[in-house]
């Protein structure tokens, strides 16, 4: 890397690495190189000179590289926690402990695959509880496995670990929060689960409603089908 390109890509890296990890890979999943250096070129500080366009998507490139390179290494650290705790019984999250305990799986292979789905699932309903608007906390989650509703309007990320995984198939129905003096809860979305394929893709289908709150989950799912 010639000196003008390492300087360059040590403030394109600075500019892009000041979003938070989830905004950039979202970033760097909806926009070409050359769109992401259209945008820093435009933006670029006017007390500094700007690179030509050309080398900035170049360094916008490296970026691209380090940080698919790390949520790689990331994935593969993840899949490898979950084949330990699967091989050895163990487990690290309570609500996996509680689950197994009451499960006696026998068999590895379904073991992993289900901390896999355990996994995907507590990521996106995790990101989805974390949603914050003027009033407070945005959303409740409610687990439907068909026949009843075993959780109705839960924000306790425990609470909702401990009843999906009973049938084969499921959905976490979002709703949002009540405003102040309502009991009106709006329905924001589901997220339909089916068990029993590869585990990363237990997420089978969601209104397109919760496409951007779900897309943390999507890549980390993505990214430990990348390595399983």
């Amino acid at each position: 890397m010639n000196q003008a390109l390492t300087t360059t890509y040590e403030r394109v890296s600075q500019f892009m690495r000041a979003a938070s990890l989830d905004a950039l890979r979202t970033l760097l999943a909806e926009d070409s190189d050359g769109e992401i250096a259209i945008e820093l070129e435009n933006s670029w500080p006017a007390t500094e000179d700007r690179p030509a366009r050309a080398e900035i998507a170049a360094a916008v490139a490296l970026v691209r590289g380090e940080v698919e390179a790390a949520a790689l290494a990331d994935a593969r650290n993840v899949v490898e926690s979950l084949r330990s705790q699967a091989t050895r019984e163990v487990y690290e999250v309570a609500d996996d402990s509680r689950y197994f305990a009451s499960s006696r799986i026998k068999d590895f292979s379904i073991r992993l695959r289900i901390l896999v789905e355990r996994a995907v699932i507590r990521r996106a309903v995790t990101d989805i509880l974390s949603v914050v608007c003027e009033e407070g906390p945005a959303y409740t989650i409610s687990v439907d496995d068909g026949e009843d509703i075993p959780l109705a309007h839960s924000r306790d990320v425990n609470a909702i670990m401990d009843e999906v995984c009973a049938c084969d198939e499921e959905r976490l129905v979002v709703r949002r929060v009540p405003a102040e003096g309502s009991d009106r809860r709006q329905l924001f979305g589901s997220i339909y689960l089916v068990y029993g394929n590869d585990g990363w893709d237990v997420m089978c289908d969601y209104h397109v409603s919760l496409e951007e709150v779900l897309a943390g989950a999507n890549r980390f799912a993505d990214d430990i089908s990348n390595v399983l």
